[in-house]
């Protein structure tokens, strides 16, 4: 007895070491990191529309802070108006007039927080109202930018609120996480803020919860979730491919019905192309293939930005999304070109 006790004993100790030792190799290995989100205040009620689809209420934590998000049941969480630089409207930044006066050329700026950052918005607005090509206008970007939106949630917005503000071109600014209509973000206070997480689990949420905080202290833990909701998914696509698509057309058909031009930007990873794992590169395709397939105007920053200008443009070093001030910039002039050379306004 005692013999067994022992040997027991042993192998539960080995069993520990074993996986803490994975446990170091994850942490050590950057390619089995946690997706860090953005920098958010947010209240313990999580959105409604969220839960419908099966995330679990617990990944919403109550971190004490003023909130500067609220429940929204058609777009799950938006912007409290008036708090930081969020507008009596609930839109970022400058704030406009609802009345549209005579010679206003209005642009909607849809998109997540790369919208959401702004410097899109104030550069390519200076250079509309600087151009040379521009005698008599006055344009006016309303900035509806919300991170972690989708593509679902942009329709949403434009159809149920954003065409009241009477735009004459709707932009949308693509993430190519835009096309994961419902991943997780798990919210942590800390010494800095409220730091949200995102986690790609929708389909294990179907028949497991898994842990807040397991997910964001384990990273063997988050190896194995992330692998399971993965074999979940599984290659067929079809459902979520169609519903993507519907959303890309409530936007055209709703534009094309009141005579609004719309353009989509398709914003790259800040990496090379060849960096792109197979869900980031079919995400990629699914995107152009359904702006093609509507016969959108659209601008791929693919071609416009080369590989190496990429990673130059980072945030961070460590941000593979959000651009530079001087990649705001850059991508501002590349919006303004296209806008005059196209005449879409």
């Amino acid at each position: 007895m005692k013999g067994l006790l022992v040997k027991f004993i042993l192998l539960t100790v080995a069993l520990v070491v074993a996986l803490c030792c994975i446990e170091i190799f994850l942490r050590i290995s950057a390619r089995f990191d946690f997706k860090t989100g953005h920098l958010l205040q947010r209240d313990k009620a999580g959105p409604e529309e969220t839960r419908k689809k099966g995330i679990p209420e617990v990944c919403f934590y109550n971190n004490g802070w003023k909130n500067v998000y609220q429940p929204t049941i058609t777009l799950g969480y938006e912007h409290v108006p008036n708090v930081g630089n969020i507008n009596s409207m609930g839109l970022v930044g400058r704030e406009y007039g609802l009345r549209k006066n005579k010679g206003v050329s209005r642009i909607l700026l849809l998109g997540d927080s790369l919208a959401a950052d702004d410097r899109i918005r104030v550069f390519l607005e200076e250079n509309l109202n600087d151009s040379p090509f521009n005698a008599k206008d006055k344009f006016e970007i309303w900035n509806s930018g919300t991170p972690g939106w989708d593509i679902r949630k942009y329709a949403l917005f434009l159809r149920h609120k954003g065409l009241k503000y009477q735009p004459d071109l709707v932009l949308v600014c693509l993430c190519l996480n835009d096309l994961n209509l419902y991943n997780t973000i798990v919210y942590y206070r800390t010494r800095s803020g409220t730091v949200g997480y995102e986690f790609p689990v929708h389909e294990i949420t179907k028949v497991y919860v898994p842990n807040p905080y397991l997910l964001r202290k384990s990273y063997l833990y988050r190896y194995l979730v992330f692998k399971i909701n993965n074999y979940l998914i599984g290659d067929d696509r079809e459902d979520t491919k169609e519903e993507i698509y519907s959303y890309f057309e409530i936007i055209k058909e709703d534009c094309g019905k009141r005579d609004i031009n719309v353009l989509a930007v398709i914003f790259p990873w800040l990496k090379p192309l060849e960096a792109y794992d197979q869900d980031e590169l079919l995400q990629y395709k699914l995107m152009v293939d359904s702006l093609e397939n509507l016969n959108f105007s659209f601008i791929d920053l693919h071609k416009y930005i080369s590989d190496t200008e990429r990673n130059a443009l980072r945030n961070n070093k460590k941000d593979q999304i959000h651009l530079s001030e001087e990649g705001n910039r850059i991508v501002a002039r590349i919006i303004y070109n296209y806008l005059i050379q196209s005449n879409i306004i």
